[in-house]
């Protein structure tokens, strides 16, 4: 179960929805909610997902780099991790059944540009660093939302 926890980072996913609710709470139009608690946890999710597919793509760079990480010093196969990515990113798509229309659609393009992020923007200086600011930056966007705001 270790890897598992390990290689999704849990402070950074736990912040990630975090974040979702700091936006929220600071709208005038707060409210706590079910539809807030689970914007949280989609949030989480895919920032979890990221995580394990950014370890995928650099298990070259990690073997030399950072050898005790999960996927290069072999407690996880790589099929294992892809296989853990897409089961969070289904129960990030899952959430979103309970989303309004607008945040929804920001998981399922935050899904998608997490994963072209880690598979070839990366290495785009330019691209890279846009797509890393805007994923970071919608995360505010997406708690306002859910508010109404």
């Amino acid at each position: 179960m270790y890897p598992y926890l390990k290689i999704i980072r849990p402070l950074n996913s736990f912040l990630a929805g975090i974040s979702v609710f700091i936006a929220a709470f600071l709208s005038p139009a707060f409210r706590l909610s079910h539809v807030l608690f689970i914007a949280m946890l989609a949030a989480a999710l895919v920032t979890a997902a990221g995580n394990v597919i950014n370890d995928v793509y650099d298990l070259d760079i990690d073997r030399v780099n950072r050898p005790n990480r999960i996927l290069p010093s072999a407690k996880m196969t790589v099929p294992r991790a892809k296989g853990y990515f897409y089961l969070l990113n289904g129960m990030a798509l899952l959430c979103t059944f309970w989303l309004p229309l607008l945040p929804a659609a920001i998981v399922v393009m935050a899904i998608l540009m997490v994963y072209f992020y880690s598979r070839f923007w990366k290495r785009m200086v330019f691209i890279g660093n846009l797509s890393v600011a805007f994923i970071a930056g919608v995360t505010f966007v997406y708690g306002a939302l859910l508010v109404g705001d």
